[in-house]
């Protein structure tokens, strides 16, 4: 799931943090595609296949993690930091006899926008908000935000 690119630099960023064992390199990438499988599938959380690992031990692992601040962490890590503005005005059609003021920066920007939307899209447990607790969903939004930063 995780390219060898990605994996290295998340588990940098893992041996770095205070109080989390990395010790084993294979049971840190099992959970983190774990968090991966469950955020592009929002299954419940028992479906999560075995070979994931213990279902209740995913769970909470990845509780556990967002309420130490870990996932926010490695959303700031990994995240752009330019930050993108939302389209705020279309250009006009050019038939319109009256044009209309338009940023043209900022139209081209919208793409920004709606490629953001389709990428969250392959991530249900995020899209469509499966998690009843803000915090678990906040930390499931940072994972995936993570993720797209490093591709």
């Amino acid at each position: 799931m995780l390219t060898p690119c990605q994996w290295s630099k998340i588990y940098e960023f893992l041996k770095e943090q205070p109080n989390l064992h990395t010790k084993s390199e294979d049971k840190c990438r099992k959970f983190i595609e774990a968090v991966v499988w469950m955020a592009r599938s929002a299954a419940q959380w028992h479906l999560l296949p075995s070979e994931c690992g213990n279902w209740n031990t995913v769970y909470c692992r990845v509780s556990h993690w967002s309420d130490k601040g870990i996932w926010q962490r490695m959303f700031d890590r990994f995240a752009n930091n330019d930050g993108a503005r939302l389209y705020t005005g279309e250009p006009p059609p050019r038939n319109r006899t009256r044009v209309n003021e338009c940023d043209e920066h900022l139209y081209g920007e919208r793409h920004f926008g709606g490629a953001l939307i389709s990428v969250v899209k392959q991530y249900r447990r995020v899209f469509t908000r499966y998690d009843k607790l803000a915090q678990r969903y906040l930390g499931f939004i940072q994972v995936v935000s993570s993720f797209i930063w490093l591709r």
